[in-house]
């Protein structure tokens, strides 16, 4: 979720380099659990990239709230 985040917020060809690198890494590696990792990033970028405007800014926002707490179960989900 956090590299979903930042991916969104950085958003540009780097970012888009970088995460196809891990994906092709993790896959000629043969290290399945990175490649659900980089799926489920994927996909998180997806829903936060389709959502509207007021509704990204209010779930960021709830987002950034969640971050100063250590309990995984108040960052919102995607």
């Amino acid at each position: 979720m956090d590299s979903a985040v930042r991916d969104w917020l950085v958003s540009n060809g780097l970012s888009d380099r970088r995460r196809a690198s891990w994906a092709r890494l993790a896959r000629e590696q043969g290290d399945e659990k990175a490649v659900a990792r980089s799926e489920a990033g994927v996909r998180a970028l997806r829903r936060l990239a389709s959502m509207g405007e007021e509704r990204r800014r209010a779930w960021l926002s709830r987002y950034f709230a969640s971050r100063g707490s250590c309990d995984a179960r108040e960052v919102p989900r995607l």
